[in-house]
């Protein structure tokens, strides 16, 4: 069962089996009598690869039960990840005010979507992940603000339906995405790849750094020694 921080956008493919040249040997996709059963197998596999995101916390690092850290999201107004239908009911009702989710017991109890989207090209599964933010702050003294707004990582799952294993991981910011290949990017509980969470503009990276300005790959993310306790703060699974 698809826990509720999941949200399903879009399934896409056809049920039915594949025969298709692998360059080692001929083999045979795994047949799916119903669509369900092909759903089943990618929601399997998005909450076995799904990302864990680590923001930067403040310079103190500060116990706050009942939670484990508090972070500079949720601190000096950053904001932490928000509901999208939430944010679309409130803009619906004609409220143009800020929407800026500061509440961390919202994510510790699990009420705030993490988005996917899961797409077959050939014997592959590319599964996008997304999450969203009402605002944005400048990523310097005067510019990059803006409201809604939509960050992405995506899993590439090789061989998904006979031997799947993930490699390619595209890390997306604001400007642009790049992608690393396995062994460039750290693993949390060995299948779920890490992202670290630019401070203003939310963009998601693949190591920490940023010189807290707003030029491409300079959005500051440094979750210093503490940084392996964050890992569970938006975890998918």
């Amino acid at each position: 069962m698809v826990p509720h921080s999941l949200a399903l956008l879009l399934l896409l493919a056809a049920a039915g089996a594949r025969a298709e040249w692998n360059p080692a040997e001929v083999e045979l996709e795994v047949a799916f009598e119903e669509e369900s059963e092909r759903a089943a197998a990618y929601e399997d596999l998005v909450l076995k690869y799904a990302p864990y995101l680590r923001p930067e916390p403040i310079t103190r690092s500060e116990i706050t039960p009942p939670f484990s850290l508090r972070t500079q999201e949720g601190l000096d107004d950053f904001c932490f990840p928000h509901n999208a239908s939430d944010y679309f009911r409130v803009r619906d009702a004609d409220d143009w005010s800020r929407q800026c989710n500061m509440d961390y017991a919202t994510i510790h109890a699990d009420e705030v979507p993490t988005y996917w989207h899961a797409m077959e090209c050939g014997r592959h599964l590319h599964i996008a992940y997304w999450s969203f933010y009402g605002y944005n702050h400048n990523c310097d003294c005067c510019s990059g603000e803006r409201n809604a707004w939509w960050e992405f990582l995506v899993v590439k799952v090789r061989e998904w339906s006979t031997n799947p294993h993930m490699h390619e991981v595209m890390f997306g910011q604001k400007e642009g995405w790049y992608t690393r290949i396995a062994g460039n990017y750290e693993l949390h509980d060995e299948s779920h790849p890490v992202a670290y969470v630019g401070r203003a503009g939310h963009g998601f990276y693949h190591d920490s750094g940023g010189s807290n300005t707003c030029c491409y790959y300079e959005d500051t993310r440094n979750p210093g020694r503490v940084s392996a306790l964050v890992g569970s703060l938006l975890s998918i699974c």
